[in-house]
């Protein structure tokens, strides 16, 4: 890619971002927690995070539901920085 496109890609997290709108903010902000090792900037336009699914099916799990639950709760210190743009 970059040959291709003749740009220059950091392997640097504090480099990198993730974003995304709606329920693609849900991912980038997904993206980030599960992999700090790749992002530490997360930027998020009116974000989703509450669980969207109808009818529920417990089946499929990981939902941002779900996800957001995890947060609440203590969980070793993550690199990541998150800002929400949404009203």
């Amino acid at each position: 890619m970059e040959s291709k496109c003749q740009v220059k890609l950091t392997k640097d997290p504090a480099g990198r971002a993730t974003m995304g709108g709606s329920s693609g903010g849900s991912c980038a902000l997904i993206m980030a927690w599960y992999h700090p090792e790749w992002y530490h900037r997360v930027l998020t336009w009116s974000g989703t995070y509450i669980n969207q699914q109808w009818p529920w099916n417990p089946k499929h799990r990981r939902a941002p539901g779900d996800f957001m639950k995890t947060l609440s709760q203590k969980v070793a210190k993550k690199n990541v920085a998150h800002m929400d743009g949404g009203g």
